[in-house]
């Protein structure tokens, strides 16, 4: 006879995992009382820029139904900030539809008599053919849950033969442990979104009567054996109705945690960074950490604001100064010494900062700093420019500082104490910069700069004598590709290595303007540079893709696994 086991206990197989996951999950899901919230609490919710879970908390509370219409133009103001008007489309596919389970909601249960049908592998590829065909780029890959059917090595020999056809794919399967997540990962799977359905245990077991799915702790916690194997992102959901609604939604969202060091609404301790370095240097990896002093930044804000220049571009590099950056450069070396680890300066923009760096450095630390052609190309003029469209464009964080910054910045190039040249290529449109005109603190940050990367640093690095033609490969893609263990597949021309090649032309001078660029950003910071040379050609593993400023193949990017730093 099949055993029936309590939702609490693990099946044989389930992997246990050393996380406090499940234990905040479900107290924080039986603290929160909806009933208990105000209008005011909703109302300051909403007037915040930051919100805190207890905001979260009133925002679900049945005291915010009065505000629905309030809430929805704030999402959609936010969506905005954050990420444009971006919409991303996926096909759904289902490679299998075998379930072992008894859900009592559910079409798929193993008690009921319907049409099941298992794709092999020439049926898959002929699915996924017909897909590309029309354009859709990401694939959602689902099955039912049956190990025994569709086990593991059936769900990854599906997702190598998606890799050759999409450059997303992601994964709606049943849970499984990390080993198994990290083969998934190795075969092309970027993330896994796994429906938790209800956090309520009571109703959780009733509703899940048989079969792996019971066991509830194995669920709550597959997202962090999925990032624990190596996935690039992981989703998460529950059926509305299956228990109360506002306590799972709240489940819901706080199941994911992120570690910043910059954002005041985001920010952890100092003995939190301290753990996650130590961590990530446990299982080979490095962190990337943008440093500015987030506390005195909000205060100085504050000031001026009080002064009365919200609506002053020029507010936003006072309110966030060269030294802050070092002192936050300064303080995450310190917690890196004391945990043994090695971190990456992302966003480095000036010479005290860059100190702070060499002093880590000769106390024997692995620090490794990128920067990016604004900071290299610009100064901080651009934000006192009377036309406050042009002075809003330039709004990124840290901000571009001052000229003499340049000279200290392109010497570390010269010397190696700066390993690469980014960029984040934060593409917002004037229409959304200008969010900002009465508080410069809503100006969305960042610049397009990913098309122009190549020819700035060549005009003002390696044309200005400043650097060499091979110190501008080594940083814009040698150094890269060894910082995150792609290196030799990446970063070089060699037999065996991928053939990533762009041709420059040193005599083909143009004017840099946003009319001729892809970028729907509308602008570029760099408009009006004469360039010297050109990119000509540039070829992705042996296809060309540009040529003469123009797109010619495909999208045919794919994301690769990262291995271990070898820089």
């Amino acid at each position: 006879m099949r055993k029936i086991y309590d939702p609490m206990e693990f099946q044989p197989g389930m992997q246990q995992i050393d996380s406090d996951i499940f234990d905040r999950v479900i107290a924080a899901r039986k603290a929160y009382q909806p009933e208990q919230y105000t209008a005011r609490q909703v109302k300051a919710a909403l007037q915040k820029e930051e919100l805190s879970f207890e905001d979260f908390a009133a925002l679900l509370s049945p005291a915010a139904q009065p505000f629905l219409e309030q809430m929805a133009r704030r999402a959609k103001t936010e969506r905005e900030k954050h990420f444009g008007n971006n919409v991303l489309l996926f096909t759904p596919l289902y490679i299998s539809n075998y379930c072992e389970n008894q859900c009592v909601y559910c079409g798929f249960n193993c008690k009921n008599a319907i049409t099941r049908c298992k794709l092999n592998a020439e049926e898959i590829e002929a699915e996924m053919q017909n897909i590309a065909k029309t354009g859709m780029r990401e694939v959602l890959l689902l099955t039912g849950e049956s190990r025994s059917v569709s086990g593991p090595e059936y769900i990854a020999e599906a997702v190598r033969i998606a890799k050759k056809y999409f450059s997303t794919i992601g994964l709606e399967v049943y849970p499984m442990n990390a080993d198994e997540y990290a083969m998934l990962r190795e075969c092309g799977a970027d993330f896994v979104t796994v429906f938790q359905e209800t956090y309520d245990l009571e109703r959780y077991g009733e509703m899940h009567v048989a079969g792996a799915k019971r066991c509830f702790p194995y669920r709550v916690c597959a997202q962090e054996r999925a990032l624990m194997g190596g996935m690039r992102g992981v989703g998460f959901g529950v059926l509305l109705g299956l228990a109360d609604f506002r306590k799972d939604m709240f489940a819901a969202g706080i199941t994911s945690f992120k570690m910043y060091l910059t954002y005041p609404a985001m920010m952890i301790g100092d003995g939190a960074v301290y753990s996650a370095l130590k961590a990530l240097k446990k299982r080979g990896g490095i962190a990337g950490v943008h440093c500015e002093n987030a506390g005195v930044i909000d205060a100085r804000i504050a000031e001026l604001k009080a002064a009365g220049r919200a609506a002053d571009v020029s507010a936003h590099p006072e309110a966030r100064p060269d030294y802050l950056e070092a002192e936050a450069v300064a303080r995450l070396l310190r917690i890196a010494e004391a945990a043994d680890a090695p971190v990456v300066i992302v966003h480095l923009t000036n010479r005290e900062a860059l100190d702070e760096v060499a002093f880590a450095r000769a106390r024997g630390q692995r620090v490794y700093v990128e920067t990016c052609p604004q900071y290299l190309a610009l100064d901080d003029g651009v934000y006192y420019d009377a036309n406050w469209s042009m002075a809003a464009r330039y709004v990124c964080a840290p901000p571009i500082r001052a000229e003499e910054n340049q000279r200290a910045l392109w010497r570390g190039l010269r010397r190696g104490e700066i390993q690469t040249i980014s960029t984040d290529h934060c593409s917002f449109t004037l229409a959304q910069k200008d969010m900002g005109r009465e508080d410069f603190t809503k100006i969305p940050g960042g610049l397009p700069g990913v098309e122009t990367r190549g020819e700035v640093v060549y005009t003002r690095g390696v044309a200005a004598g400043r650097m060499t033609v091979a110190g501008m490969c080594r940083a814009l893609c040698e150094n890269p590709a060894k910082l995150y263990g792609l290196y030799p597949r990446k970063g070089v021309i060699a037999a065996g290595s991928d053939a990533d090649i762009v041709v420059y032309d040193p005599k083909a001078s143009h004017i840099l303007s946003a009319r001729d660029m892809v970028t729907k950003a509308g602008y570029t910071p760099f408009e009006g540079l004469r360039t010297e040379g050109g990119i000509a050609k540039v070829y992705l593993r042996g296809s060309l893709m540009v040529e003469d400023g123009r797109i010619v193949g495909g999208p045919e990017g794919q994301y690769l696994r990262r291995g271990l730093c070898t820089l």
